[in-house]
């Protein structure tokens, strides 16, 4: 993931990192210097990392945890970004009106699957994994 944040197109995103993990290492080191702005989120509730996001100005909000140990879907659902997508940690449906895509690919969402997921498909043409 930290060579993903490291290539996006600066000319045409500002991208901003929202950590509430561990916050020691060098591979933490390498993330947090990847993003434009990065935020440890850790002391604040989810309501107040909303605001934050909502503060920032921030349009599309991805949540790489979903479901799994230490996610904080709860942020979501207080709509901190107008578009938000679940993508990576949690490869199912997150079954909440405030996601509105999951990233996926054609082999973890069959076609014949997709409504079973409340989210709209983004779906890549090989694998969703970096």
């Amino acid at each position: 993931m930290a060579e993903l944040f490291e290539l996006h197109d600066r000319a045409r995103f500002e991208i901003e990192g929202v950590s509430f993990g561990l916050s020691a290492g060098k591979m933490h080191d390498r993330v947090r210097h990847s993003f434009d702005a990065f935020h440890d989120v850790r002391a604040k509730s989810d309501r107040e990392t909303a605001l934050l996001l909502r503060e920032r100005e921030i349009d599309i909000a991805v949540d790489l945890k979903g479901f799994t140990q230490e996610g904080r879907p709860g942020i979501f659902a207080h709509r901190g970004a107008p578009v938000q997508v679940s993508y990576l940690g949690y490869p199912g449906t997150m079954g909440a009106p405030y996601y509105d895509y999951i990233v996926t690919d054609s082999y973890l969402v069959s076609p014949e699957n997709e409504a079973f997921f409340s989210e709209r498909i983004a779906c890549l043409p090989d694998s969703y994994q970096p």
